[in-house]
Protein backbone atom coordinates (compact mmCIF):
# COMPACT_ATOMS: atom_id res chain seq x y z
CA UNK A 1 0.00 0.00 0.00
CA UNK A 2 2.39 2.23 0.95
CA UNK A 3 5.23 1.69 -2.59
CA UNK A 4 1.47 2.26 -4.72
CA UNK A 5 0.96 5.81 -2.66
CA UNK A 6 4.82 6.42 -3.01
CA UNK A 7 4.84 5.69 -6.91
CA UNK A 8 1.38 7.64 -6.87
CA UNK A 9 3.06 10.53 -5.65
CA UNK A 10 6.13 10.46 -7.92
CA UNK A 11 3.81 9.66 -10.96
CA UNK A 12 1.51 13.22 -10.06
CA UNK A 13 4.79 15.02 -9.10
CA UNK A 14 6.63 14.25 -12.43
CA UNK A 15 3.32 14.83 -14.30
CA UNK A 16 2.57 18.37 -13.02
CA UNK A 17 6.04 19.35 -13.65
CA UNK A 18 6.12 18.70 -17.00
CA UNK A 19 2.73 20.22 -17.29
CA UNK A 20 3.81 23.00 -15.51
CA UNK A 21 6.55 23.78 -17.64
CA UNK A 22 4.26 24.06 -20.92
CA UNK A 23 3.14 27.47 -22.21
CA UNK A 24 0.87 27.11 -25.17
CA UNK A 25 -1.66 29.67 -24.34
CA UNK A 26 -4.68 30.10 -26.76
CA UNK A 27 -6.28 33.85 -25.41
CA UNK A 28 -8.74 33.82 -28.44
CA UNK A 29 -10.50 37.27 -29.30
CA UNK A 30 -10.37 39.82 -26.57
CA UNK A 31 -10.26 43.40 -26.97
CA UNK A 32 -7.26 45.67 -25.04
CA UNK A 33 -6.59 49.06 -24.27
CA UNK A 34 -3.54 50.66 -24.58
CA UNK A 35 -3.92 53.60 -21.70
CA UNK A 36 -2.22 56.56 -21.17
CA UNK A 37 0.35 56.46 -19.66
CA UNK A 38 1.89 60.07 -20.71
CA UNK A 39 2.46 60.64 -16.62
CA UNK A 40 5.92 58.58 -17.44
CA UNK A 41 6.57 59.26 -21.17
CA UNK A 42 5.43 59.49 -24.27
CA UNK A 43 3.60 56.46 -24.73
CA UNK A 44 0.11 54.00 -24.49
CA UNK A 45 0.25 50.95 -23.22
CA UNK A 46 -1.09 47.84 -21.44
CA UNK A 47 0.95 45.85 -19.29
CA UNK A 48 -0.46 42.61 -20.09
CA UNK A 49 -0.24 39.26 -17.73
CA UNK A 50 -3.64 37.17 -17.30
CA UNK A 51 -2.98 34.14 -15.70
CA UNK A 52 -4.10 32.09 -18.26
CA UNK A 53 -1.08 33.44 -20.33
CA UNK A 54 1.84 31.49 -18.65
CA UNK A 55 -0.20 28.99 -17.06
CA UNK A 56 2.63 29.41 -13.95
CA UNK A 57 5.44 29.55 -15.29
CA UNK A 58 8.38 31.56 -14.34
CA UNK A 59 10.17 33.17 -17.75
CA UNK A 60 13.90 32.26 -17.49
CA UNK A 61 17.29 33.84 -19.41
CA UNK A 62 17.06 32.15 -22.42
CA UNK A 63 13.58 31.48 -22.88
CA UNK A 64 11.95 31.57 -26.48
CA UNK A 65 8.64 32.34 -27.36
CA UNK A 66 6.47 32.82 -30.45
CA UNK A 67 3.51 34.69 -30.41
CA UNK A 68 0.94 34.88 -33.35
CA UNK A 69 -1.69 37.74 -33.19
CA UNK A 70 -4.41 39.06 -35.61
CA UNK A 71 -5.57 42.55 -34.51
CA UNK A 72 -7.43 45.58 -35.52
CA UNK A 73 -6.67 49.08 -34.02
CA UNK A 74 -9.65 51.49 -33.04
CA UNK A 75 -7.48 54.27 -34.66
CA UNK A 76 -4.32 54.81 -36.41
CA UNK A 77 -0.97 54.37 -34.63
CA UNK A 78 1.33 57.10 -34.84
CA UNK A 79 4.00 55.40 -34.31
CA UNK A 80 4.84 51.15 -34.66
CA UNK A 81 3.03 48.88 -32.02
CA UNK A 82 6.19 47.71 -29.72
CA UNK A 83 5.99 44.29 -28.15
CA UNK A 84 8.10 42.57 -25.01
CA UNK A 85 8.49 40.64 -22.13
CA UNK A 86 8.35 41.81 -19.23
CA UNK A 87 7.51 41.64 -15.29
CA UNK A 88 7.00 43.36 -12.31
CA UNK A 89 9.52 43.01 -9.80
CA UNK A 90 9.93 45.50 -6.81
CA UNK A 91 12.23 47.30 -6.04
CA UNK A 92 12.15 48.93 -9.44
CA UNK A 93 8.49 49.66 -11.05
CA UNK A 94 8.71 46.91 -13.87
CA UNK A 95 11.73 45.19 -15.57
CA UNK A 96 12.34 44.75 -19.19
CA UNK A 97 12.60 40.60 -20.19
CA UNK A 98 13.36 40.79 -23.41
CA UNK A 99 14.74 44.14 -24.40
CA UNK A 100 17.63 46.43 -23.47
CA UNK A 101 18.66 49.03 -26.24
CA UNK A 102 21.62 49.64 -24.94
CA UNK A 103 22.47 45.28 -25.55
CA UNK A 104 20.98 45.28 -29.02
CA UNK A 105 18.01 44.14 -27.94
CA UNK A 106 15.13 45.77 -29.28
CA UNK A 107 11.18 45.12 -28.55
CA UNK A 108 9.35 43.71 -31.51
CA UNK A 109 7.79 45.79 -33.81
CA UNK A 110 4.52 46.07 -35.86
CA UNK A 111 4.38 48.93 -38.19
CA UNK A 112 2.04 50.92 -39.89
CA UNK A 113 -1.33 50.05 -38.14
CA UNK A 114 -3.96 52.02 -39.63
CA UNK A 115 -7.73 52.24 -38.03
CA UNK A 116 -10.05 48.94 -38.95
CA UNK A 117 -7.23 47.35 -40.75
CA UNK A 118 -6.66 43.82 -40.06
CA UNK A 119 -3.07 42.86 -39.19
CA UNK A 120 -1.02 39.18 -38.14
CA UNK A 121 2.06 38.69 -37.04
CA UNK A 122 4.37 36.38 -35.59
CA UNK A 123 6.58 37.80 -33.70
CA UNK A 124 9.67 35.49 -31.38
CA UNK A 125 10.50 36.79 -28.21
CA UNK A 126 13.76 35.97 -26.23
CA UNK A 127 14.17 36.14 -22.51
CA UNK A 128 17.85 37.76 -21.24
CA UNK A 129 16.80 38.46 -17.74
CA UNK A 130 14.93 36.17 -15.16
CA UNK A 131 11.59 36.94 -13.85
CA UNK A 132 11.37 37.53 -10.37
CA UNK A 133 8.74 34.74 -9.68
CA UNK A 134 6.28 33.10 -11.16
CA UNK A 135 3.15 34.64 -10.54
CA UNK A 136 1.26 36.37 -13.74
CA UNK A 137 2.57 40.05 -12.51
CA UNK A 138 5.97 38.66 -13.02
CA UNK A 139 5.84 36.65 -16.29
CA UNK A 140 3.56 39.27 -18.85
CA UNK A 141 4.04 40.82 -22.16
CA UNK A 142 3.95 44.84 -22.84
CA UNK A 143 2.40 46.35 -25.83
CA UNK A 144 3.45 49.96 -25.87
CA UNK A 145 2.89 53.02 -28.77
CA UNK A 146 4.21 56.41 -28.65
CA UNK A 147 2.79 59.73 -29.67
CA UNK A 148 2.41 63.14 -29.49
CA UNK A 149 1.66 65.01 -26.40
CA UNK A 150 2.59 66.64 -22.91
CA UNK A 151 4.38 64.79 -20.06
CA UNK A 152 1.34 64.62 -17.76
CA UNK A 153 -1.78 62.37 -17.18
CA UNK A 154 -3.95 61.60 -20.02
CA UNK A 155 -1.41 64.02 -21.72
CA UNK A 156 -1.43 62.27 -25.29
CA UNK A 157 -2.89 64.37 -27.99
CA UNK A 158 -5.01 60.96 -29.74
CA UNK A 159 -6.14 59.25 -26.63
CA UNK A 160 -5.91 55.70 -25.37
CA UNK A 161 -6.44 52.77 -28.53
CA UNK A 162 -8.49 49.99 -28.62
CA UNK A 163 -6.42 46.55 -30.20
CA UNK A 164 -8.95 44.07 -30.67
CA UNK A 165 -7.42 40.67 -31.02
CA UNK A 166 -9.05 38.05 -33.19
CA UNK A 167 -5.96 35.53 -32.59
CA UNK A 168 -3.76 35.79 -29.54
CA UNK A 169 -1.68 32.34 -28.87
CA UNK A 170 1.45 31.99 -27.20
CA UNK A 171 3.77 29.42 -27.16
CA UNK A 172 6.82 28.35 -25.47
CA UNK A 173 9.52 27.17 -28.48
Amino acid sequence: MKKTIVLLLVFCFLASSLAFGQVNSNLGAFDMILADDFASGPNYMNRFYPEELMNGYRISNGDSFTLRIRFTASRDLENELLIGLFGFSPPTYWVQLSWDDARGNPLQKVENIKAGQEYSATIQLRAIRNAAGAAPEHNGIIFLTTGEGRRRANGGVKGPVTISFKEFVLTKN
